[in-house]
């Protein structure tokens, strides 16, 4: 007997949070994997746009700054929102804590961005990705003040939430 797949049926099990915890992880990773799916779509849109807008030599200073960017992010990752979707019990308490090390780790990144724009693009010799890193250094402020609440959505498992987000 063949199988029949009703669009409706498999949705609305997608949309319920569920009861067990096997429920609510096979739904969260369903949902992880359509926001990464999502967001390789949005970031494969932006680069397209990016490559057509841009001369091939202004495409390289965005992508050295960038690199300088996420180069940066990395190495200075805190680790509290991880730390507060594995923590038990409630993590309202340390909420505000965790947003203003957030704010503070932005404002102290994009700072030192802004400041060693000029060496970078010395070290790359195009004096271009210097006022281009300081205008993206900027995003590294904003994105510290990210509200701190959606941890909740990883914290319970409702990545559809976080999708929607």
């Amino acid at each position: 007997m063949p199988m029949k797949f009703n669009i409706r049926e498999m949705a609305k099990h997608l949309l319920e949070p569920g009861q067990t915890l096997s429920q609510r992880a096979a739904r969260g990773g369903v949902w992880v994997f359509g926001g990464r799916i999502a967001q390789r779509g949005i970031d494969f849109v932006r680069l397209v746009v990016l490559a057509r807008l841009l001369m091939p030599e202004d495409f390289g200073i965005v992508g050295v700054a960038l690199l300088a960017v996420s180069v940066s992010g990395i190495f200075s990752e805190t680790g509290f929102r991880l730390a507060l979707v594995q923590r038990k019990g409630d993590i309202r308490e340390f909420l505000d804590t965790t947003w203003v090390v957030s704010v503070m780790r932005g404002v102290i990144l994009g700072a030192i961005l802004f400041g060693i724009a000029p060496f970078v693009a010395q070290f790359f010799g195009n004096s271009m990705v210097s006022p281009v890193l300081r205008v993206i250094a900027i995003s590294c402020i904003l994105e510290g003040l990210t509200n701190i609440g959606i941890v909740y959505f990883q914290k319970e498992l409702e990545f559809r939430k976080q999708f929607i987000y």
